[in-house]
């Protein structure tokens, strides 16, 4: 169990009160299924007034105990880090350490990287910088053509899904996008699918496989790589994989994608890079159904991963759960490739 009362308990229930997602009765039946606790929903009420009712699910979560080995109220606070920016996701972090999130089995993770502390939080909101040149959104104009829209299409179904060119010919995505070459003979690959100044759709333009093309799939890092007919990144561009791009804790990401299938977007500024190994990059950001095969960058504007996955997902060093997202390093995927598909790739 964990002890929410007094000062803490009233600052935490002002902060969670602020989210948007926890206004509505259904809003947090859906983040209490997210955090892994649809269970308990029946137990809470979670009608009335925004202050009452998250103040009745941080209290019965914290005398209910552990879920699966973690605390129930850990895995609600962990579960709305997607929901808020960054500064936000470093408010929570600071609530938890302040809740003894560290003290009842948080991994030792130093104490630079640690989450700032409740009286030191705001200052470092303030001093946080986030200036940057205005190249930076012209580059980020520019990768974003190469990015398409995937929808496959079959009797029984319409599954949606995010890719880019890697070079004029090839496009990467993920595995359970594109798992098979008949998969990718049922997709269309739709670029300039985004919105125009004006609020309108722009011209879109449409692309198949290859007949007999390059077609090359990894289930174990959720990748596939096919060859589009008529080179497209000849008229669309294209982002080469490099093996010199580099990400670490604490840096920014950011991701160009067609969440649920709907005009390209772009999530940047508050997203967080939470772990990284030589495979995976784990991060806190928006994403949804559709996300998947979108690229990954650094601030640098450099590809870094292929985003996979999003919800509760375990960290791999210490195998605790966290509401995050995760891609498949760039390095990893580059390991990984025959000879046939690396010679027809420009990689850096």
């Amino acid at each position: 169990m964990i002890n929410l009362e007094g000062t803490l308990r009233q600052e935490l229930v002002g902060f969670l009160s602020g989210i948007d997602i926890l206004q509505t009765e259904d809003g947090r039946r859906a983040m209490l299924r997210d955090a892994g606790l649809k269970s308990l929903i029946p137990r809470i009420r979670l009608t009335g007034a925004t202050s009452l009712a998250v103040g009745n699910i941080g209290d019965y979560l914290a005398q209910w105990g552990t879920v699966e080995g973690q605390e129930a109220l850990f895995l609600f606070l962990s579960a709305l880090l997607n929901e808020v920016g960054g500064e936000g996701q470093k408010a929570l972090h600071a609530f938890m350490e302040a809740l003894g999130y560290h003290q009842k089995g948080m991994p030792d993770i130093g104490a630079a990287e640690r989450p700032t502390p409740p009286d030191q939080l705001l200052e470092k909101m303030i001093g946080e910088p986030t200036l940057q040149p205005i190249r930076f959104l012209e580059r980020a104009l520019q990768l974003a053509r190469s990015v398409a829209y995937i929808e496959v299409t079959t009797s029984s179904f319409i599954d949606k899904g995010t890719g880019f060119m890697l070079s004029p010919g090839l496009l990467l995505t993920n595995n359970h996008v594109l798992p098979t070459k008949t998969a990718a003979e049922q997709a269309a690959f739709q670029f300039n699918y985004q919105q125009t100044l004006q609020g309108d759709l722009g011209p879109v333009k449409t692309y198949r496989v290859k007949k007999d093309g390059v077609f090359h799939t990894d289930a174990d890092l959720d990748y596939t790589i096919v060859e589009l007919a008529d080179t497209p990144g000849e008229e669309w561009g294209f982002i080469p994989l490099s093996a010199g791009a580099s990400v670490h804790r604490d840096d920014r990401v950011n991701i160009i994608q067609h969440p649920d299938g709907r005009p390209k977007q772009i999530s940047f500024r508050n997203n967080f890079v939470e772990y990284v190994d030589g495979r995976v990059l784990q991060y806190v950001t928006h994403t949804e159904r559709g996300s998947s095969g979108s690229p990954v960058f650094n601030d640098r504007w450099e590809l870094v991963a292929l985003h996979h996955a999003g919800g509760i997902i375990r960290e791999p060093n210490t195998q605790r759960r966290y509401y995050r997202n995760e891609g498949i390093i760039v390095k990893a995927i580059l390991g990984s490739l025959p000879q046939n598909v690396t010679s027809a790739l420009d990689i850096a």
